[in-house]
């Protein structure tokens, strides 16, 4: 079950570094997770990746385009 958790936490991540890669591919966006600490070396979600999901996922006031991402 903890694996597949991490492993939704992951999609999510990616979703997110997708979004605001403006489209890149998911090369690009597992970097871009990896550049800003989201995603270990490993792709596993980090403590700051792990916020990133909390915060953006109980956001109620959030963009739309936001909250639709996960």
């Amino acid at each position: 079950m903890q694996k597949q958790h991490a492993d939704q936490d992951q999609r999510k991540i990616l979703s997110l570094a997708h979004f605001i890669s403006g489209g890149a591919n998911e090369t690009d966006a597992l970097s871009a997770a990896r550049a800003r600490h989201w995603l270990d070396e490993a792709g596993a979600p980090t403590p700051e990746g792990l916020d990133l999901v909390a915060a953006v996922s109980t956001q109620t006031d959030t963009r739309s385009a936001f909250r639709n991402l996960f």
